[in-house]
Parts: C-alpha cells; sequence; structure tokens
C-alpha cells in the first residue's frame, strides 16, 4: 500500500505541478489587478481559500479524470475481478492509495501555488502588488487552513474519480455492452465534471468567498 501511495502522490505532483504554477500565475494577477480597489480581497485569502480552490480546479484533470479513466480501464480488463479473486480488497489495494495520496499530494500542490502567488507580486509588475502580499497579512494559521482545505479537495476528487472508474457502466438499449473506449472516456468525464461540481460544493460549504 505504501508503494501504492507514493506512485500515485508522484503521478499528482509531476501531472499537476505544471500547471498549477500557470495557473497560480494567472489567478494572482487577476487579483493583484484589483488590489487597490475596495473589494480586493485580503493577502490572507490567497493560502486559505483561494490558492487550494485553484489547486483543485486544476487537479480535476489529472486526479480526477485520469485515475477515474485508469480504474475504467482496470475494470475492463478484469483486473479488478482477478484482484478479488485472489482474495484481496479492492478498497485497501486500489481505493485507499488513490484516497490517502491525494489527500498528500494536494497540501504540497498548494505549498507550491502560495509560493507562485506570493512569489508573482514581488516582481513589481502591478501596482499595489508588494503591499498586498506583505507578510503582515499572512498568519500561520491561514496556511494551514488552506492545506487542510486542499486535503479535503484531495479525498474528494479521489473519491469521485473511484466511484466513476469502478461502477459498471450502464448497458445500451440493445443490452449490449459499449465499446471500451467508450466506457473509459465516459467515466473520465464524469469524474471531471464530478470533481469540479464536488470541489465547488465543498468550498461553499466551507464558507469560501468568491474574489472574483
Amino acid at each position: 500500500m505504501i508503494r501504492g501511495i507514493r506512485r500515485q502522490c508522484r503521478r499528482a505532483l509531476t501531472e499537476t505541478g505544471p500547471a498549477v504554477v500557470g495557473a497560480a500565475v494567472l489567478a494572482a494577477f487577476a487579483l493583484l489587478t484589483r488590489s487597490e480597489s475596495a473589494g480586493a480581497p485580503p493577502a490572507a485569502a490567497w493560502p486559505r481559500e483561494i490558492a487550494p480552490l485553484v489547486v483543485a480546479l486544476v487537479a480535476c484533470g489529472p486526479v480526477a479524470a485520469a485515475r477515474a479513466a485508469e480504474l475504467a480501464r482496470m475494470r475492463m480488463r478484469h483486473q479488478v475481478d482477478a484482484l478479488r479473486a485472489m482474495g484481496g480488497s479492492v478498497w485497501w489495494h486500489v481505493v485507499a492509495p488513490r484516497l490517502l495520496a491525494a489527500a498528500l499530494a494536494l497540501p504540497l500542490l498548494v505549498l507550491i501555488a502560495d509560493a507562485t502567488g506570493f512569489g508573482v507580486t514581488y516582481l513589481d509588475w502591478v501596482p499595489g502588488a508588494p503591499g498586498w502580499a506583505s507578510a503582515e497579512g499572512v498568519s500561520p494559521a491561514d496556511v494551514a487552513t488552506g492545506l487542510t482545505r486542499a486535503a479535503l479537495f484531495g479525498g474528494t476528487l479521489a473519491s469521485v474519480s473511484c466511484i466513476a472508474g469502478l461502477t459498471p457502466p450502464r448497458l445500451r438499449r440493445d443490452g449490449r455492452r459499449r465499446s471500451p473506449s467508450r466506457t473509459v472516456a465516459r467515466a473520465a468525464a464524469r469524474a471531471g465534471a464530478g470533481g469540479a461540481v464536488a470541489v465547488l460544493g465543498l468550498h461553499v460549504l466551507l464558507g469560501g468567498s468568491w474574489p472574483w
């Protein structure tokens, strides 16, 4: 199980890291352009709410859709049935490593997003950026809250991917099974869209704001 967690964490970090950096740069600039207006969010909102939300939405592709497609292929190739036939636990060997890996990988990606967002402010390309990102406005509690949010978002995305990937597809109207490629594509699409909806819903339940 430990090896599976390490493998899933490495996949999440390598596949999502570059996209997280790019999304964090764009999100930081979007906030900095409002840094001098009355409705601009404080600097503490970045590590507490905005960075986890940006990371989770970016991770809907690699963490939710890609992993759901992987599980759907495993199910179509009867690898899941073979695991059960050998007495293995699908929860222990398939589901749990992905849940734990996502809950560990997303906080690490949020730290990257935090560093990227605050690093952009010190390039001084936007007026008022250094004042917005002053260290006085950010406390360790804000960072800890953001990491906790990221862990919850990661677990949510992994749960959605496991449900979408391991749920048997519906039969066609004529009673035949769908083609394997279409089944995998539908599982990935359901996980990607469902992951985004679940993340946004959880963000609202946790009292998140909408800075844009």
